[in-house]
Formats: structure tokens, sequence, C-alpha cells
């Protein structure tokens, strides 16, 4: 019958994932939010040439491995990311003026398909080019201080949100393309070092609490408070910026990357885990 051979189906797919071998991973590195904040020398522009090195701050992940063949492999990351920006660190004279800072927590979940092509083999290590891709999950919350305390900014709204018409709350999960390429050494198929370039393409401008415009502080003073007003608008002009001026940029979202080194373990004592790497031998 149908039941019974959906059944058979069922125990033939868990059966084999069952028999297959295990890797748990372990990764850090620093970390670059690429926002609307801070940034490199001149106007902000997208990519790494942005980069403030000023404003890394660290990660640490770790990753569950499957049944990972010659070429294919399946994983499940789960990362905790701290991202950090700072007008304070620019060169350009518009920013640091404008003088907001912000400091993000980033918790995602990424199911990622990863390849592997391994280009030399000795009988004590392998060396193999990595990249993977797949959908992420993620919350995160951006944070800034006012006058030595932290608050959370997507709880202040501080460009408005529910105060001016038609400017709404931002959402803090989402959903993500997380990629990396990677250069990984095996040794004695057991145990691998990598050396990692993740990236994420974000599908959200608030990663760093700034997108739009001002809204009109002392309007935004009575409906959420004075933290909130200061928070906005800290300008080192002295002189409150007038509701709808320009505060970001709003038709480029906000992305993040980091630079890891992962340690990689075969959880259970079979050695096959990477032994079909160089083609001479099979799970």
């Amino acid at each position: 019958s149908l039941s019974v051979t959906v059944t058979a189906q069922n125990r033939s797919f868990w059966s084999k994932v069952k028999s297959q071998n295990y890797g748990f991973s372990f990764r850090t590195g620093p970390t670059v939010l690429l926002g609307d904040l801070g940034g490199g020398p001149g106007k902000g522009r997208n990519g790494p040439w942005d980069i403030n090195p000023a404003s890394t701050r660290w990660m640490v992940g770790t990753a569950l491995h499957l049944n990972p063949s010659r070429k294919l492999s399946g994983a499940l990351h789960l990362n905790h990311v701290l991202l950090s920006a700072d007008d304070h660190y620019t060169s350009e004279l518009t920013r640091q003026t404008r003088n907001l800072h912000v400091n993000t927590r980033v918790i995602e979940l990424n199911p990622m398909l990863c390849w592997r092509h391994v280009h030399k083999t000795t009988m004590e290590y392998q060396t193999a080019l990595t990249m993977g891709i797949g959908p992420g999950f993620y919350w995160f919350n951006p944070t800034a201080y006012y006058e030595g305390k932290s608050y959370s900014l997507a709880n202040l709204n501080t460009e408005g949100q529910n105060i001016r018409a038609g400017v709404n709350d931002y959402r803090q999960f989402g959903i993500g393309i997380p990629m990396f390429i990677g250069y990984q050494r095996i040794y004695q198929r057991t145990f691998a070092v990598s050396f990692e370039l993740h990236m994420r393409k974000l599908f959200t401008d608030y990663l760093d609490d700034v997108s739009t415009t001002y809204a009109d502080n002392p309007s935004l003073a009575s409906a959420k408070g004075p933290v909130a007003a200061g928070l906005a608008d800290p300008n080192l002009s002295g002189v409150k910026k007038a509701e709808g001026s320009k505060r970001g940029n709003p038709s480029r979202n906000d992305s993040f990357l980091y630079f890891s080194v992962t340690f990689t373990k075969v959880l259970e004592k079979n050695r096959a885990f990477f032994s079909n790497l160089d083609g001479r031998h099979g799970f």
C-alpha cells in the first residue's frame, strides 16, 4: 500500500542520515559593518573599500557538518556577531559632523550548501578551495550610548517611526543570503583548519538604525523622551536638523562581512569524514 511505501522510504532516508559521518566546527574572527555610518575617507561607498579598521569587532560561531562528499556537503551554522560603526572614525566631514554611532548584535542561523575543490594532496595533508551559500535567518539589535548608558535604538524610533505619517517600525528579524569563500587545509583526514571570508546579502537598511531622514526633534522628544531625541540627532553643529533632512541613504541596504579562522573536527572515530577528498577513498 501507499502508506507502507512511504514508511519504507522514510526509514530509508533516516537510516542514510544516521549512517553518515558528522563534523563539528568552531570559528572566530573580526567583523565589519557596511552601512550608513562611519566608513573610509570620502563619500560613502558600497563594498569593502568603505571599511574603517577602528570599527571592527568580533564574532564566534559553530557549525554542524553532514556527509561531505568529494565536492559537496551540507552545514548548519549558528553565529553570534558583534558589529560597530561610528562617524567619529571617518575623515569625511559631513559624516563626522553628523556624529552618529551604533553597536549591533546579530544572531544568525544559516543552512549552507558547501562546495570543495581539492588542489593538493600529500600523505600528511590536503588543501582545498571552499565555497558556500544558503538562506540565512537572523535577528539584530542596534544599540547606542547616551550619557554613558546603552539603549536599544529600535525602541526609540529615532527616525520618527510611528510618529511621522508613513514611517513605521522596522523588523529586527530577517532573511538574508550568507556566502563564503575559503582556503582549507585538512590533516590526517580527521581535522581541518580554514581561513574564510564570509559575506552577507541583507534586505534591511536598519542594521545601524539609520536609513532615511531626520524626524522633528522636539516632536520626538515629546513622544519618546530626551534620550530618543539625543540619540536621533547628536550632530556637532549645535543646531538640530530640520525634519526631512537627509540622515542616511535609503537606496542602499546594509550588509556585513567577517574574516574567520575555522577549526573542523570529526565527531566520530571513523576517519572517512575527509577520506574521499582525494578521489581514492570513498564513504
